[in-house]
This record gives structure tokens, C-alpha cells and sequence, in this order.
């Protein structure tokens, strides 16, 4: 999907890319591999993709990704960003390599922060400075595209800056402040329940006391059948309403 439409913020292709997996492809009994980024612009008539190549990371690498979407399932990201950077988190956060910062949903074009991740090479992430001209850097490399319904372009740009500052704070920097903390943290939902209160006037009870209606609770656990959940019969006929052209019309007869 990603290959055939650019612009769709696939989570899948952003985690690869993060990653700096690289895919076999397979055309005319051989097999050639390429990077993510050049899959895009492949001519795939006649191929597949075989098998995918994912690189060894050892424990100075720090990979996060993230999806912010209207929804917890089933819905695309307004922005997906991921994050991989080679840190020594002993040594003041100086950065080992050049780093990986890809978005989505940001314009068709857009994936990699290449003057961000140019920029941060070498450098000491956890530097306050370094920190605010990154993301100085970051605000002039975003540039949302305004597709309808998609949200404002003024939004998925604070989204994607929002997120590289939440990836510096996941890594814990020393000295940081406890009101920073939690900015690092990804939120923990416990499961929801409710509760209902009713105020009503004892002075008509038991008129008016609140009661569940009987089929709550069928209804409630699924177990409740309804029309559209009976499979249909042999000599099951359907209707339709359907507008007159000649003006006023009176049912004379119904065949039940």
C-alpha cells in the first residue's frame, strides 16, 4: 500500500525504516535486495517481496516509535514518527552515529529529518542548547501538506516535534526534572468502568424508581439476536420504498 500510494502513513513501512531493514525482492529467479527507501520508487510488475533483512543492534542503539491516531484500533495515524539512535546514555548522551528520524503523515515526499539527524551526529543530546536547535532545525524540515480530513497542517507539525522531545526524555537524561519525567512515559490505561446515579422524587415511589429495562443484560453481553443477525431463508423477500411519479397515491391493499 505504501508502494503504491506514498502519502498513506503506513505504521508498518515507518518501523522498518526505523529499524534500517532492507527487503529481498524476488524477479525472474533472482533475488536482489534493497533499502526501504528505494522499494518505493521500484518498478514491482513481476515481483515480490521474499524476505525482509533486519540489522543487529546491540545495546548503545535505542529504537522507540510511536502512533498518534483519533482511536486506539482500526484508524490511521494523524502522524507515526520513529526514533533510532546509537547513544551513549553514560556519557552525557553523545550521539555515536548518524541517527534515524523518519515521519508519517507529513507530505508524500517527506520521511527522513536528514538535517536533524545530520545535525545531532556527534553531538551530546542531552545538551539543552543542542536540544532547542534540533528541534529549531526539525520546525523548518516539516512541512504538512492541508488534504482534507485529514487534521490541520499547523497540528501534525507540533505532533511530530512533540514526539522527538518525548523520545530525548524516554532516555532518561541525568539531572532531569521530576516535572519531565512523565513526558517520557507512554500513558497506562486501566480498564474503564462506569457508574450511574439516578435522583428521583421518593415522594411518587415506586413510580418513578429507576429500574434496568429486561433486556439489558442480553443486550449488554452479546447475547441478544436481532434481525440482521438471522441468516436468511429460503423465499425471503425484501422491501423498498420507492417514490410515485404520477402524483398523490392511496394504498388500497396490503398482503400481509
Amino acid at each position: 500500500m505504501k508502494h503504491e500510494h506514498n502519502e498513506f502513513p503506513s505504521d508498518m513501512y515507518l518501523m522498518l525504516e526505523t529499524a534500517g531493514a532492507t527487503l529481498n525482492i524476488a524477479q525472474k529467479g533472482q533475488i536482489i535486495n534493497v533499502n526501504m527507501l528505494a522499494f518505493l520508487d521500484m518498478d514491482m510488475k513481476h515481483k515480490i517481496i521474499h524476505s525482509i533483512n533486519m540489522p543487529e543492534l546491540d545495546e548503545n542503539y535505542h529504537l522507540r516509535t510511536f502512533k498518534i491516531m483519533p482511536r486506539a484500533q482500526n484508524a490511521h495515524a494523524y502522524v507515526n514518527a520513529g526514533f533510532l539512535f546509537k547513544i551513549n546514555v553514560n556519557d552525557s548522551g553523545k550521539v555515536l552515529a548518524k541517527p534515524t528520524i523518519v515521519f508519517g503523515g507529513i507530505n508524500p515526499e517527506f520521511i527522513h529529518a536528514s538535517n536533524t539527524e545530520s545535525y545531532v551526529n556527534g553531538k551530546n543530546l542531552f545538551d539543552r542548547k543542542i536540544l532547542r536547535t534540533a528541534l529549531k532545525i526539525l520546525d523548518t524540515e516539516l512541512h504538512p501538506d492541508h488534504v482534507l480530513p485529514d487534521a490541520s497542517p499547523e497540528y501534525r507539525k507540533g505532533l511530530a516535534e512533540a514526539l522527538f522531545y518525548k523520545y530525548v526524555l524516554g532516555l532518561s537524561p541525568p539531572n532531569l526534572p521530576k516535572n519531565l519525567v512523565s513526558g517520557g512515559k507512554i500513558l497506562e490505561r486501566p480498564i474503564s468502568t462506569g457508574k450511574q446515579d439516578f435522583e428521583t422524587n421518593q415522594s411518587v415511589w415506586p413510580l418513578n424508581k429507576p429500574v434496568p429495562k429486561l433486556e439489558a443484560v442480553t443486550q449488554c453481553s452479546g447475547e441478544a439476536q436481532y434481525v440482521n443477525d438471522i441468516p436468511t431463508i429460503p423465499g425471503e423477500v425484501y422491501a423498498a420504498f420507492t417514490l410515485t411519479t404520477v402524483g398523490q397515491g392511496y394504498i388500497a391493499n396490503i398482503d400481509p
